[in-house]
């Protein structure tokens, strides 16, 4: 859990306090914290797909930054100075479990303590990150390694992003309470466009219901779950995989019959290409960050059926 802190230095009023000074970042914003229409609200987020949320909801009302631009991996990314500065004319900060967030929000909140940090995975039900990696010794034996945390890709399920979407509308409608009309209509209407992809997804991702799904870093295991995939990763612990997890993961791959591993362009590695090499599989492209969300959920299904299909659908329901 992220808490936040004030330093003395600032005027104790009601209004600061809850605004920035409370234990855990807010789903809603308090009574009476609000921004003026004069200027456009400015709203930081971590992730690109998350600014195509908010203008979804709020069109021009509302001026979205991105912490982590394009090409940057968000669970590496380093908060450069520059963006630190744009918190300056900031109301809101809309947290999705970034590993970077826990330590922005501990430094933004002691110097703007009027910011509202909105954690949107309120009410999302959350996926472990955890899982069981069995690797070989020195002495031969194999030793089972747990590791644990929640999954912090909830964008990549239409459904999750429906609560969080709610969540955004609400602090927004918090922040310009003469515009809440507006941004409930807005998210009415997204809401309807985010079933339809769901509907969409269901139907194209069909014929692979039970496929795995080899990436090199683990994103999709929302995206998995809610459509019948099965997620396997190349990265281990955010590295590439040693010697041998490599080697055991080639032998699977072959085994499976798999022709196809899925990239994502912020992660740049020499390891996949061995594995493409070694087994004669594709590699072919996912960007789970691209901002125009729709068309690339659509986009994403359309190559995951067009390169797993029929080579291991399995029709497990």
């Amino acid at each position: 859990m992220i808490r936040l802190r004030c330093l003395s230095i600032f005027p104790c009023c009601c209004l600061l306090l809850l605004a920035g000074c409370s234990s855990e970042p807010a789903s809603s914003p308090p009574e009476g914290s609000v921004h003026s229409d004069a200027t456009p609200l400015t709203a930081m987020v971590s992730i690109a797909p998350q600014r195509f949320f908010v203008e979804r909801i709020a069109g021009e009302l509302v001026r979205t930054e991105v912490i982590a631009p394009p090409g940057y991996a968000p669970e590496t990314y380093q908060v450069t100075p520059r963006q630190m500065d744009s918190f300056s004319q900031a109301s809101l900060f809309f947290l999705i479990g970034m590993p970077f967030e826990e330590e922005l929000v501990r430094r933004v909140s002691s110097v703007f303590p009027d910011l509202l940090m909105v954690d949107t995975r309120a009410g999302v039900s959350m996926l472990s990150s955890s899982h069981e990696h069995h690797e070989e010794s020195e002495d031969g034996h194999e030793h089972g390694h747990a590791h644990e945390g929640d999954d912090p890709h909830i964008w990549l399920d239409p459904q999750r992003v429906k609560i969080q979407v709610r969540t955004m509308a609400q602090a927004l409608a918090g922040r310009l309470p003469s515009h809440r009309e507006t941004f409930m209509r807005n998210l009415a209407a997204f809401e309807a466009e985010l079933d339809a992809l769901h509907a969409h997804l269901t139907e194209t991702l069909a014929p692979v219901r039970g496929a795995i799904l080899y990436v090199f870093h683990p994103s999709f295991g929302y995206f998995a779950d809610a459509y019948g995939l099965e997620q396997r990763s190349v990265e281990f612990e955010g590295k590439s995989p040693g010697a041998r997890r490599l080697y055991a993961l080639m032998e699977e791959i072959k085994q499976s019959g798999s022709r196809v591993l899925f990239e994502q362009p912020q992660f740049t590695t020499t390891a996949l290409s061995g594995i493409a090499q070694e087994t004669g599989v594709e590699i072919v492209i996912l960007d789970s960050l691209a901002e125009d969300y729709l068309e690339n959920m659509k986009g994403m299904a359309a190559r995951i059926v067009k390169h797993l299909q029929p080579a291991q659908a399995s029709g497990k329901e």
